[in-house]
């Protein structure tokens, strides 16, 4: 449903341009409509330590609105989270892994607790001691340098995330019951909460919970390699439009610091831009922070109405 707004804050839209986001190719067909996403750089994790201009408070996620007249509807909820983040109770290994349920902080010390169990490192345990090593030091890296967009659950707060994992066993329990434990636990609660995003260092496009979606703009810093993008399905199919909206919002809509805010449906603004139509049903969009300009930016690609159509490009 459209929601009418008197007003779409000041009106700072960037020229549009092409965004390369894929190789040739085209477009799934999809009955609604496909948002291929760049993100730059700078673009914010909500809430983080030191807090730097224009970024949203903590407890907050993105919404992507449509804006068609005086109309806006909304499309997506995304969060923007580290790739992995350590501290995460349930940052564990997988099931069918080597360590199923064991913390992945834990990794060099449990490899050489089986290592050096009968008293004698071979030189296979070496190497796994030695690969186990250089698997933890890139886990800080990975935390400190990559972003991704992930599918956001409505109303799902970090403070519930945390009453959720309360019961989970400490990472510094690495005995088979310890880690069977924690396992069973971490997947009851991923069962329950898609949107409880649980990332790998071991793939990072591939979490252990979660929807992902893509990277902002990086350097893998594990081999310099440049990632960025995503895509997103909507089920809205809309023949034209005029903007697109990035805002953010609070994960809880009772938020108390909502009444400091100046009322709003559809949250606060973050970035935004014009739509230019490049052939039949297929718009770029450049996204800017009215007030920061590039350094908060990204670039948008809109294929609509794909049920009618499937689009090459």
């Amino acid at each position: 449903m459209r929601t009418p707004v008197a007003s779409l804050a000041p009106h700072r839209w960037a020229l549009a341009a092409v965004v390369w986001l894929a190789a040739a190719g085209c477009v799934e067909n999809h009955n609604g409509s496909k948002i291929e996403l760049f993100l730059r750089g700078g673009v914010h994790i909500p809430g983080t330590v030191p807090a730097t201009p224009g970024q949203p408070p903590s407890e907050t996620h993105y919404e992507l609105y449509v804006v068609n007249g005086p109309g806006v509807f909304k499309v997506a909820e995304i969060d923007i989270r580290p790739a992995v983040k350590s501290s995460d109770p349930c940052f564990i290994e997988e099931e069918g892994s080597r360590y199923p349920g064991l913390h992945s902080t834990r990794i060099v010390a449990k490899v050489i607790e089986t290592a050096t169990a009968d008293g004698e490192v071979t030189p296979l345990e070496a190497g796994q001691i030695a690969d186990a090593k250089a698997r933890a030091g890139n886990i800080p890296a990975l935390e400190a340098a990559l972003k991704v967009m992930t599918m956001h659950q409505p109303g799902l707060t970090e403070a519930h995330i945390a009453e959720l994992t309360s019961s989970v066993p400490p990472a510094a329990q690495m005995d088979d019951e310890s880690n069977a434990a924690r396992l069973a636990a971490c997947q009851a609660i991923w069962r329950d909460n898609p949107g409880y995003y649980v990332g790998t260092d071991k793939i990072t496009t591939i979490p252990l919970n979660g929807i992902y979606i893509g990277m902002v703009e990086a350097m893998d810093p594990r081999n310099g390699g440049f990632l960025g993008g995503g895509a997103i399905d909507v089920d809205a199919s809309f023949p034209d439009f005029d903007a697109l909206r990035l805002n953010w919002n609070f994960n809880d809509p009772d938020d108390p610091r909502r009444a400091a805010m100046p009322p709003s449906e559809i949250g606060w603004h973050y970035m935004a831009g014009a739509a230019v139509q490049r052939v039949r049903g297929v718009y770029n969009v450049s996204l800017v922070n009215q007030d920061y300009g590039r350094r908060l930016s990204g670039e948008a690609s809109v294929y609509t109405e794909l049920a009618r159509d499937d689009v090459n490009f």
